[in-house]
């Protein structure tokens, strides 16, 4: 509930979290300034995209075992929290910081929770030893500690799947598809419409003029059109989303010269072969090995 010991506050203060940011402050709020930071830098939120199951059994074992009492919830609490949670946020926290460079006092839900818990387990043991005290209760102790970490483990290979190429592919043609209908511009309005393409444009210039160009990530179509706009002879524009196909192929100044697949990148070569008659391309040999 954001009560610590003067001499916590002054620890916290001499690492860079300031007292302020922590002291009757709920942990719960902590864990959501954390994600609002984190969305704030990567610039998106994900919750919409979370499958609803990620957490199911975790409930269901969490209820399970509050329901059997001072021996479910200490085996939940010591086994399947406090005692392995300082492990897990320490490798999150690593990884935050080398991808979003938080701040100490950006990352104090983490940093709290390990040192804390760890402190947290260590006093637990005595009482868990205290309502452990006969065979039956141990072994019972056991059987939920087993299905608490089963759980966790459920989790995180959930989680883990989250990962694969198909799910990444599925995640991110979501998120662009819900963009999509929102997008329609021949202005620039973007920093790297102002910034970056325009140096690019520079460089190509005067390869483009009679060339084929592939867009790799064409989004709406947007640098594709400008590519014929240069002189470009073919454009074939590829996305991830597609939502974001769409509007490319119906975009009111889409070229006849211009043409657009939904596709993973990741799979560039097999996508374009197996579209080549729709992208007005003759596929040669050399393509097609490998």
């Amino acid at each position: 509930m954001g009560f610590y010991e003067e001499e916590t506050l002054i620890e916290c203060e001499n690492i860079g979290i300031s007292r302020e940011s922590i002291e009757n402050i709920p942990h719960h709020r902590l864990f959501l300034d954390l994600i609002k930071t984190v969305e704030k830098k990567v610039k998106c939120s994900y919750i919409d995209y979370i499958p609803e199951d990620l957490n199911q059994e975790m409930l269901k074992v969490q209820a399970e075992l509050t329901s059997k009492g001072k021996i479910g919830l200490l085996s939940s609490i010591y086994f399947g929290s406090e005692l392995i949670v300082p492990y897990i946020y320490s490798s999150l926290l690593v990884g935050l910081r080398s991808c979003l460079d938080l701040t100490p006092e950006e990352s104090r839900f983490l940093l709290l929770h390990v040192t804390m818990d760890s402190d947290h387990a260590e006093s637990m043991r005595d009482i868990i030893l205290a309502h452990c005290k006969t065979a039956e209760d141990r072994i019972e102790f056991v059987k939920c500690t087993e299905k608490v970490l089963n759980a966790r483990v459920s989790f995180y290979d959930k989680l883990g799947a989250l990962n694969n190429r198909e799910s990444v592919h599925l995640q991110a043609s979501k998120l662009y598809d819900n963009q999509a209908s929102k997008w329609s511009r021949e202005k620039p309005r973007i920093m790297s419409d102002f910034t970056g393409r325009p140096v690019v444009y520079n460089l190509i210039s005067e390869h483009v003029k009679g060339a084929s160009v592939l867009d790799v990530g064409c989004g709406e179509g947007f640098v594709s059109r400008n590519m014929t706009k240069m002189g470009a002879s073919k454009v074939v524009g590829i996305d991830v989303s597609p939502g974001m196909i769409d509007r490319a192929i119906s975009h009111p100044s889409k070229s006849e010269n211009e043409f657009f697949v939904a596709g993973d990148a990741s799979v560039l070569k097999r996508k374009l072969m197996a579209n080549a008659s729709d992208c007005n391309m003759m596929v040669r040999f050399s393509l097609m090995k490998g």
